[in-house]
This record gives C-alpha cells, structure tokens and sequence, in this order.
C-alpha cells in the first residue's frame, strides 16, 4: 500500500457544445482538462465527462 498522501486538485469541467462554433475546425487537438499522474497509471480527464464518472474514478485510486 502506497504511503504517498494524493493530491487532490479542484477542477471546472465543462459540457462540450453540441455543434461547433463557426469558423471552428473539428481537427483541432483536443487537451484534457485534468491529469492525474500517479506511480501507475496516468489517468486524463476532458470537458464533458460525466461528474459520476470522475468521483468512481478518485474514490478507486483512494481505495487502492
């Protein structure tokens, strides 16, 4: 078991817009909004992921 404390960093997430915006190019790159790196697993997180999603995810990683 990892004695390492996580750190736990607020984020915003944001709902994708159902259309683009005008003059937007859908192959534009796309970042994530939240990373979470630790000595295993490297976990990215992008806007418009379901909030149950990310609370399941942090609760196993605190689990583990």
């Amino acid at each position: 078991m990892s004695t390492n404390k996580p750190i736990i960093v607020p984020v915003h997430l944001d709902l994708l817009p159902l259309e683009l915006p005008l003059g937007s190019s859908p192959q534009q790159k796309i970042e994530p909004t939240c990373v979470i790196k630790t000595a295993a697993v490297e976990i990215s997180f992008f806007n418009g992921v379901d909030v149950h999603l990310v609370q399941t995810v942090l609760k196993g990683l605190v689990l583990k």
